[in-house]
């Protein structure tokens, strides 16, 4: 992922726009989703042990490889919101840990 690629501008729905960072992008059963923080939000953590918000979407990839629309996951899609959630449990413990 280049630099460019690392952030998406998002558009509220009263046309404001704010920058996230994607945090990592994943495919499972032919489905893409991605993990993106609110730049703004993440400016302001302090250490490792504050708390930031994660948005995940599901995503439909460009034929340049980039990310394109973006799609919400359904609220009732329980098994889906779990993948999420088991997704970035792995990518905190493995991109967070610290060595002794």
């Amino acid at each position: 992922m280049t630099n460019e690629d690392k952030y998406i501008t998002l558009i509220g729905e009263d046309d404001t726009e704010v920058l996230a960072e994607v945090v990592f992008t994943f495919e499972n059963d032919g489905e893409n989703y991605v993990l993106l923080t609110l730049t703004t939000e993440f400016d302001e953590v302090e250490d490792l042990d504050s708390e930031y918000s994660v948005l995940a979407y599901k995503y439909e990839e460009l034929e340049d490889g980039s990310i394109g629309n973006l799609i919400e996951i359904a609220e009732s899609s329980d098994e889906e919101w779990e993948l999420v959630e088991e997704m970035l449990a792995t990518f905190e413990e493995t991109n967070f840990e610290v060595e002794n």
